[in-house]
């Protein structure tokens, strides 16, 4: 943090972070304290006070405080009523055949779980008889009732309820732990030493055409930046890394004497297919998802020498010892574009463009 005087430091403070020095002059605060005491928003008033912490006038002290609250099914029980009650209840008017039971209540395996292991009944010959036990349960509100009555009405610190309490419930889904930061803020020595010279007033924090225009900066003071005070990080665009490797692999090839071959996207499908010896009816052609073109539909195709020759070897083979495919090659077929899809259609480009001089060469692409 750069060292200033105080006249540069109060020169510096936003408008919010004047209010929280002033209210804080008086006592500590907890964070939501503070913000009815400046009446500001809560993201602002924490946005002025961890600028205020950082320019060293303000200390911000964060405890953890563990709450305990009421689950969406404890809220149904604090309207319905405990399901082992409301089976006390049952079997206390004589209504305890366990079948019949099974029909009447909702939640009957819980109900009959709790009211076991609390010792409030005992099944005989199929029917559930009230203990004594049972009976003044009856009578009382039960922990767990005054728990889900008093949590109903919002969270409460875990520490005001019994910890073998709250974990039952807890393994009923009844209710919650949650954890919520409290946070304390008050004012460091510098604070307190320039809190009192502090006036809170009314500065342009930004400029705009209608202030300039209106003159109203010569009314009001404009508030100063410090450019030392550290900003949001900046993580500018880099390449991706698997650009990177293409680009090593390419300055490999041409440091061993290779030159690298181009072309156009878009091509005939002479150069992409025929001149690679793949017949105009192969399923390939579509297997290999060609897309064809509806503007430019045609192409170009290169000399005639090099095109009958293409033709010859596709229909009998021309010289090369071959059959070939032993069909009829469509001239205007082959000239339909498409996006290329492969680069091999480089290496026909650059064989039939390569003259005696040229030769030897290396390629790659």
């Amino acid at each position: 943090m750069v060292v200033m005087d105080d006249g540069e430091l109060m020169s510096r403070l936003h408008e919010h972070e004047r209010k929280i020095l002033k209210v804080l002059e008086k006592k500590k605060m907890s964070m939501n304290e503070l913000r009815s005491a400046v009446n500001l928003p809560r993201d602002s008033v924490e946005k002025a006070s961890l600028w205020a912490k950082v320019k060293g006038v303000l200390q911000i002290d964060e405890k953890v405080l563990e709450f305990c609250e009421i689950t969406e099914e404890g809220k149904e029980y604090t309207k319905k009523g405990l399901p082992e009650k409301g089976m006390l209840k049952l079997i206390s008017k004589g209504d305890n055949r366990m079948d019949d039971l099974k029909g009447k209540m909702e939640g009957f395996p819980i109900a009959l779980v709790w009211v076991k292991k609390n010792g409030w009944a005992e099944i005989r010959e199929g029917r559930l008889e009230i203990t004594e036990k049972g009976k003044e349960a009856l009578k009382k509100t039960l922990p767990e009732e005054k728990a889900l009555q008093e949590l109903v009405k919002g969270p409460k610190l875990l520490g005001r309820f019994d910890e073998n309490l709250i974990s039952t419930l807890e393994r009923r889904n009844l209710v919650k732990r949650v954890e919520e930061k409290e946070k304390t803020l008050y004012l460091t020595d510098l604070g307190k030493s320039i809190a009192p010279k502090l006036k809170t007033r009314e500065e342009i924090g930004q400029l705009t055409p209608q202030i300039i225009i209106g003159k109203e900066w010569k009314k009001k003071p404009l508030r100063a930046y410090d450019i030392t005070l550290p900003t949001e990080k900046i993580y500018p665009g880099r390449k991706h890394v698997l650009t990177q490797v293409i680009e090593y692999i390419r300055k490999v090839w041409l440091e061993m004497g290779f030159k690298e071959m181009a072309g156009p996207t878009v091509d005939v499908s002479f150069w992409n297919f025929d001149a690679l010896y793949q017949p105009q009816d192969h399923p390939a052609r579509d297997l290999a998802d060609t897309f064809y073109m509806k503007v430019p539909k045609f192409g170009k195709l290169p000399d005639e020498r090099i095109v009958e020759q293409v033709k010859a070897t596709h229909e009998n083979g021309w010289t090369c010892n071959s059959t070939g495919w032993q069909y009829d090659w469509d001239l205007e077929f082959s000239k339909r574009c498409i996006l290329r899809t492969h680069t091999t259609n480089l290496s026909a480009h650059t064989i039939a463009s390569l003259t005696e001089d040229d030769l030897p060469a290396k390629f790659f692409s």
